[in-house]
């Protein structure tokens, strides 16, 4: 161990300067950054590697590898909940990027204990699978780049990246089908039970609708849904995340092309009933309301309007 861990004050400063990022609030440029805000949640596995190290290295754990490895996967657990406190979410998925930096950390420390390569091969397997994380980030970067660019349109899908902000949500099923002429490429949604809100959400666009008062879509229609199917469209601004309140309508579509619009202006939420936020903007939401039958619905053309 380098003489500059022996004591006990560059190895407390440091572990406190390694966890108080995770328990402030995210500054509001970073997390809206696309390059930034799209690597973000990967801070994780480093964050936690050292944090590893640090608690093997010195303090009561020091040298006990097994319990320096356990006390960091209840730190990073501890963590997740600590979140919430802060205005932060607790979510699984951090907690198993953690996993990740922990790992590492345990294959390293065997190596230069025992000098046997074999040891470093779980922690090479852990770096590759991390790497392979990867793979989707110049596509959802370029999209979120392109979102900037294109706003207040906020979807058309007839671009390269059309569906690299939208998630599938509650056992909805999506995909980017070529139609008429006039709609060309539209986001297809299907769903239905047991699932009760089978959907699709649009996040990482521009926040700030400050000026705009019409949220405007277009909607049909399409098999397995019969005549007309009801639909809702949620909001939610970054509060939302805290106080779990936002806001919701619902739609009746029928076959043939129609427009919707949703005045973002005057929309209050449906529990606490105050102002949506629209000038910090986090998720647009198109989901069935517990489908009693296989549902499907087309969208086309996601914008906003200021009057």
């Amino acid at each position: 161990m380098n003489r500059f861990w022996r004591r006990y004050g560059p190895w407390l400063l440091a572990l406190v300067l390694m966890l108080i990022p995770f328990f402030l609030p995210i500054p509001v440029g970073l997390r809206r950054h696309p390059a930034l805000g799209a690597m973000g949640d990967r801070a994780h596995i480093p964050l936690l590697f050292a944090i590893t190290l640090l608690l093997h290295w010195r303090g009561p754990l020091a040298g006990r590898i097994t319990a320096s490895a356990l006390a960091a996967v209840i730190i990073g657990a501890a963590i997740e909940g600590v979140q919430i406190l802060v205005g932060r979410s607790a979510l699984l998925a951090d907690w198993l990027l953690d996993l990740f930096g922990i790992g590492m950390a345990v294959s390293w420390l065997l190596w230069r204990r025992h000098g046997r390569r074999r040891y470093l091969a779980p922690g090479a397997l852990l770096v590759v699978l991390a790497i392979a994380q990867l793979h989707f980030l110049p596509g959802v970067i370029a999209a979120r780049l392109e979102a900037q660019r294109r706003f207040p349109l906020l979807a058309d899908f007839e671009t390269r990246w059309s569906d690299r902000l939208w998630n599938e949500t509650y056992d909805g099923r999506t995909t980017l089908v070529v139609t008429d002429i006039e709609h060309g490429t539209v986001m297809h949604i299907e769903g239905g039970p047991p699932s009760r809100w089978p959907g699709t959400n649009l996040r990482w666009f521009p926040p700030d609708w400050s000026g705009y008062r019409w949220l405007v879509f277009e909607a049909r229609t399409v098999a397995p849904t019969a005549a007309e199917g009801r639909f809702a469209v949620r909001l939610d601004d970054w509060q939302a995340r805290r106080d779990k309140d936002w806001y919701a309508t619902s739609f009746v579509a029928e076959p043939q092309w129609r427009t919707f619009t949703i005045d973002v202006s005057a929309a209050r939420t449906a529990r606490l009933e105050r102002p949506l936020h629209i000038d910090d903007m986090d998720l647009v939401l198109f989901f069935f309301a517990r489908p009693k039958q296989p549902m499907g619905l087309e969208i086309d053309n996601v914008r906003l309007v200021r009057d």
